[in-house]
């Protein structure tokens, strides 16, 4: 569970970057820096962080903080079941998909995407849950580039129909 509330501080961290910038993955840093508000002028500094990138990174822990002591995530990583798996399985593929998304805009590649798929098919014995990540990972893919989610298409709908069968 620990690993799970790690991968929704970075995916948390990602999608706030990418709101601050507006499209793609990485936040635009502006050049010298912002002017910090007066009075915090001495934290920023010494952390050597803008401030855009300090609000993301707070707001991703407090983000991830609160899914962890969350009651439902917090019972579900003491009990000794598949849940705490099948939360981080679930957190690994939201991760891959944008890491893939990440590396894609500098090189084309299809990496991320198939581990992405091995996890879902792996994490079909920990639990069936799993493989609805498979339609927000879809969705991703198409939005990003069409050719690829016509590749994508096939192992996805593999584990869609065995998920949805079993």
């Amino acid at each position: 569970s620990a690993l799970a509330v790690m991968l929704t501080y970075l995916t948390t961290l990602k999608f706030i970057r990418l709101a601050m910038r507006g499209t793609g993955p990485e936040p635009q840093r502006p050049k010298g820096g912002a002017a910090p508000p007066a009075g915090a002028a001495a934290v920023p500094a010494a952390a050597g962080l803008p401030w855009p990138e300090l609000v993301a990174h707070v707001g991703a822990v407090v983000g991830a903080l609160m899914l962890a002591f969350s009651d439902v995530f917090w019972e579900n990583s003491v009990e000794a079941e598949v849940y705490q798996m099948m939360s981080f399985a679930t957190a690994l593929v939201l991760w891959l998909g944008l890491r893939w998304w990440e590396e894609h805009e500098k090189k084309p590649t299809a990496g991320p995407l198939l581990l992405a798929v091995y996890v879902m098919w792996l994490s079909i014995g920990l639990h069936l849950g799993v493989g609805i990540m498979g339609l927000p990972l879809l969705l991703l893919v198409w939005l990003v580039d069409r050719k690829a989610a016509l590749v994508f298409l096939m192992p996805f709908l593999t584990v869609m129909l065995v998920t949805m069968g079993l």
